[in-house]
């Protein structure tokens, strides 16, 4: 493409991007570009895929709830792909309800709670997003809880400084 000339793509696929191939081997894709010092080789790039091929392949699902405001829980299901968690409100739904980036934020286990509209214990952690929300997932068994605890915590980046340090002794003053 000559300096100062516009490239239609209005006929390209939506999944299609250009790429500039700078090789001399490359074909001008719409065949009035030359290859000289002041063009470019636009060449098409196709096949992006499904959405779900290119999630994170350490990707973490499953169930969770979040409380109505009628205190009443609501099934979803999450998922954490990267550093983005997803929320759908059944397993196999392809489009997501909510989704938070969890850069910037605090994840923090809360004492077990006892539902009065479930009939059970609960086990919440909460997300601490900046600047002043938060949003609390609950759980309706202590191991899921400390599964996603752990998987969110990776993700963020959280450690426990007891885990690293031992505080018990005084070791002096000062």
């Amino acid at each position: 493409m000559i300096k100062g000339q516009h490239l239609n793509i209005n006929g390209l696929a939506p999944e299609t991007i250009l790429i500039n191939d700078p090789s001399p081997e490359a074909v001008p894709f719409d065949g009035s570009m030359g290859v000289g010092d002041n063009s470019v080789n636009m060449q098409p790039l196709q096949g992006f895929g499904e959405y779900d091929k290119g999630l994170d392949e350490s990707a973490y699902s499953g169930q969770l709830y979040l409380k109505t405001k009628t205190e009443r829980l609501k099934e979803h299901w999450g998922t954490l792909s990267g550093n983005e968690l997803y929320f759908y409100r059944k397993h196999g739904d392809t489009e997501h309800r909510l989704m938070h980036i969890l850069t910037g934020t605090f994840i923090k286990e809360m004492p077990v709670e006892y539902s009065e509209v479930e009939e059970q214990d609960i086990y919440p952690v909460k997300i601490v997003l900046p600047p002043n929300k938060s949003r609390i997932l609950y759980f309706m068994t202590q191991e899921k809880q400390a599964i996603w605890l752990k998987k969110l915590r990776e993700v963020v980046g959280d450690s426990n400084m007891f885990d690293y340090y031992n505080l018990e002794d005084n070791i002096g003053k000062g």
